[in-house]
């Protein structure tokens, strides 16, 4: 299988398509195939088109139609062009043989915010600390609101990297073992974690996780019995915990008994109401904003550029974004 980024087999795709489509046609294929590198870049840890499979593919077309406001044309045509895609990828051998076939059309548009909402978050984790006490899913969705952390870097933590005594957890960079940061080295860090989250660690590990080493010799914190947790695994868990049937009526009357998404786990993102792990991300950092946290801090600890934390991820209003600045400004001057 050969390593291409989808920035190269973009532009290889391309250049192909020119020998034969008018400009217009490269244009429409480049504008739609773009949303995909940033999918590829912003929602996934790979860094070759090879490392994607069917759920990947299922996972895009739930972040991309992400809301109703696109039409069931538009909708085939940004897939179909997809799946043009992936089948040059895998004439070069750069995905696997099957995966251009597993792009299909959406049943229809997804309502999908772009944020956890702070009250929606306290439901979620209000639940999980009474039903699944220190499970995986509330270990994983409370570090991840209250951490900051991307996927990645929660998939990338090990027993050693968590400090009991001082409350901290190390990031680290691993791509030799097998786990990478999004930004490489310049993503590792330590946070500082809240005296809750130490506790619901330290019962996860003493209780639920298990007991296993990766095929590294490294004691990942999120494991299965096979391992280390992969990270469309940790994904699928946010999607089936933020599915709003888990603790109160589904708001688009369907009987959960009946529901595929509410019933099979790897099918929960099939739920237009569910979330993923970026909505997460999201919708915390914009509470922490809320919340006055110095925005340099909130950068630190999210690992986000200021001028990114700025443009992207606070759905502040003006008005609340005033009151964080005010929360900024030094003291009043002492008499002299």
């Amino acid at each position: 299988m050969n390593d291409l980024t989808p920035e190269t087999a973009l532009q290889l795709y391309l250049d192909d398509k020119s020998k034969t489509a008018a400009e217009s046609t490269i244009q429409s294929h480049s504008d739609r195939l773009s949303h995909f590198v940033g999918w590829f870049n912003e929602e996934t840890d790979y860094e070759y088109l090879h490392e994607l499979d069917g759920m990947d593919i299922r996972l895009w077309r739930v972040w991309r139609f992400d809301s109703d406001e696109h039409s069931d044309a538009y909708i085939k045509a940004v897939q179909d062009s997809l799946r043009v895609f992936l089948r040059f990828c895998r004439d070069v051998e750069a995905v696997d043989a099957q995966l251009p076939e597993k792009v299909h059309s959406p049943d229809g548009g997804q309502q999908r915010s772009n944020e956890i909402p702070a009250d929606r978050a306290i439901h979620i984790l209000e639940y999980l600390d009474r039903f699944e006490y220190a499970s995986l899913d509330h270990t994983l969705f409370h570090l991840l609101w209250y951490g900051l952390l991307r996927v990645g870097g929660a998939r990338a933590i090990d027993l050693d990297d968590i400090d009991f005594q001082n409350d901290r957890i190390e990031l680290h960079h691993r791509p030799e073992s097998g786990t990478t940061l999004k930004n490489g080295r310049h993503s590792e860090r330590t946070i500082a974690i809240r005296p809750t989250t130490r506790e619901i660690l330290r019962d996860y590990v003493d209780t639920h996780r298990e007991n296993v080493t990766d095929e590294y010799g490294r004691e990942p914190l999120f494991s299965t019995e096979h391992g280390r947790a992969h990270q469309n695994t940790l994904r699928n868990r946010i999607y089936a915990v933020t599915r709003p049937c888990l603790h109160r009526d589904c708001p688009h009357d369907t009987d959960p008994d009946s529901c595929d998404a509410a019933r099979r786990r790897n099918w929960a993102c099939e739920c237009p109401s569910s979330e993923s792990t970026h909505a997460i991300r999201r919708g915390s950092i914009s509470w922490h904003l809320r919340q006055e946290t110095p925005k340099q801090i909130v950068s630190d600890r999210a690992d986000v550029e200021p001028d990114v934390l700025s443009r992207h991820y606070s759905s502040l209003t003006d008005g609340e974004k005033a009151e964080v600045r005010r929360g900024e400004l030094p003291d009043e001057l002492g008499e002299v």
